[in-house]
C-alpha cells in the first residue's frame, strides 16, 4: 500500500501577492502588474480579498474606448473569489483547481485574511507525476467524438 504524505500548501504558496483597492484605475492596476512582472492582482477592502484581476480577465475587455482605462478595477474584477484555507495540502488544492476551473486560488487565514496565492503552476511544480496520472478521468484519454470500439476475435 502506497501512502502519500502531501506537502502543505503553506510550503509553496506565494505570500508576496500584489494587492490594490477596488477604486484603483484599470490603467494603474495594469501598470502595477507590469512593473511587478505578475499576471494577477488581488483587490482588497479593509484587508479582506474581494476580487482578482488577471491577464485572462484583461483579454475579455474591449479597449476601443479610452474611458475603459480610467474605470475602477473593482468594476472589472472577477468576483467572488475562489479561495481555500491555508491548512490544505497540495493534493487537496489540486482537487480544488479542478473543481473550480480557475488558474489561481486565494489562500485565506482562519480569519478570512489574505495569506497568499496559489497558482496551478505552483501545484504542478511541487507534485509528483503519479498524482496527476491518477487524476485523469477515463473520458480524457479516449478519442473525442467516437464511442470506444471493442474488437472481437
Amino acid at each position: 500500500m502506497n501512502i502519500r504524505h502531501a506537502k502543505p500548501i503553506t510550503t509553496v504558496v506565494q505570500q508576496q501577492v500584489i494587492t490594490c483597492k477596488a477604486d484603483l484605475s484599470l490603467a494603474d492596476a495594469s501598470k502595477l502588474m507590469h512593473h511587478r512582472r505578475c499576471s494577477s492582482i488581488v483587490i482588497v477592502e479593509q484587508g479582506i480579498p474581494v476580487g482578482i484581476w488577471t491577464e485572462s480577465d484583461s483579454l475579455k475587455v474591449d479597449y476601443s474606448s479610452d474611458e475603459i482605462l480610467s474605470m475602477p478595477v473593482g468594476q472589472l474584477m472577477s468576483s467572488p473569489l475562489k479561495s481555500i484555507p491555508e491548512h490544505l495540502n497540495l493534493d487537496e488544492a489540486a482537487h480544488e483547481f479542478k473543481r473550480c476551473g480557475v488558474r489561481h486560488l486565494i489562500v485565506l487565514t482562519a480569519q478570512g485574511r489574505l495569506f497568499g496565492m496559489l497558482s496551478q503552476s505552483d501545484v504542478v511544480r511541487h507534485q509528483d507525476a503519479e498524482y496527476f496520472l491518477h487524476m485523469n478521468e477515463v473520458e480524457t484519454v479516449l478519442p473525442t467524438g467516437q464511442p470506444p470500439q471493442i474488437e472481437q476475435s
